[in-house]
């Protein structure tokens, strides 16, 4: 199996370690990661902060109607802000001027840090907020959002996101949410769902999930997707599922850690047997 650690940071690297690892005290990073995406990907260099909060309190309260907690703080006035506006208590403009003053104050200045404390290598905007009120795109993000995985980053960023507000929805550690696979009755992509105990709507496909953790490439061959539609990437059991007709005894493996991405080719020379 294609090991998925660069032997050098690479701004994909960087990127993806910033979604699945960054510091998640608040889902902030995510939002302003779905921003950055659509703004590289209409070629915006310089972003001032006005334009910056429209698109990012909008994803915050789109967020919000499906999970409340967003955040492990008791309180927050600016998501209290966004929960305003959804119940029709404040205007568009009073949320954009409460972003601008409250909304950025943490994610811009934390966004670029690892797990480890440590900046990535790579920086996706640059912090012109003294000089210009507003934030700078670097060619790194302009070339991630431009490029061959253009489609699979969004996609990455908002399945980590459903993923890590589920566990704070249920207050538990993302690490140690457990979770069931179902297949969804309208689509062929499988969706992940916390524990029947906890039972709530689909969280995210699982091919977008899964992509993050591949680094966007097959987990036999290594090849890169440059999408993870249902017709070009396969949901792979690791462990093929057919050993549960033979009593298998070891768990059920229609299970999220059974899973992953692999391209057509491989997928289909892999078939039932194990890699």
């Amino acid at each position: 199996m294609t090991a998925f650690q660069d032997a050098a940071p690479t701004p994909e690297g960087d990127w993806r370690h910033i979604v699945r690892f960054g510091r998640n005290v608040a889902s902030y990073k995510f939002a302003l990661g779905k921003v950055l995406l659509d703004l590289g990907a209409r070629q915006r260099t310089f972003v001032s902060l006005d334009d910056l909060a429209v698109p990012y309190a909008a994803a915050l309260c789109e967020h919000l109607k499906v999970e409340d907690k967003q955040t492990t703080s008791q309180q927050s006035r600016f998501l209290d802000a966004c929960r305003a506006l959804n119940r029709g208590e404040l205007d568009q403009a009073k949320l954009i001027d409460t972003t601008v003053r409250l909304g950025f104050q943490n994610v811009i200045d934390a966004f670029h840090v690892s797990r480890d404390g440590q900046p990535v290598a790579h920086r996706f905007f640059v912090d012109d907020r003294k000089s210009r009120n507003g934030i700078t795109l670097t060619d790194d993000l302009l070339a991630l959002a431009n490029g061959t995985q253009a489609a699979v980053f969004p996609r990455e960023v908002e399945a980590r996101w459903r993923l890590v507000e589920t566990a704070w929805g249920l207050s538990l550690a993302s690490q140690v949410v457990s979770f069931e696979m179902e297949p969804d009755a309208d689509e062929d992509p499988v969706y992940l769902h916390a524990p029947r105990r906890f039972r709530r709507p689909p969280v995210t496909g699982v091919r977008d999930a899964l992509s993050g953790y591949q680094n966007g490439r097959c987990a036999y061959c290594g090849a890169e997707f440059t999408s993870i539609g249902t017709s070009r990437v396969a949901v792979d059991h690791v462990i093929p599922f057919v050993l549960m007709a033979n009593e298998w005894k070891e768990g059920n493996l229609h299970q999220v850690w059974n899973f992953v991405l692999a391209c057509w080719a491989c997928n289909s020379a892999k078939h039932d047997r194990p890699q």
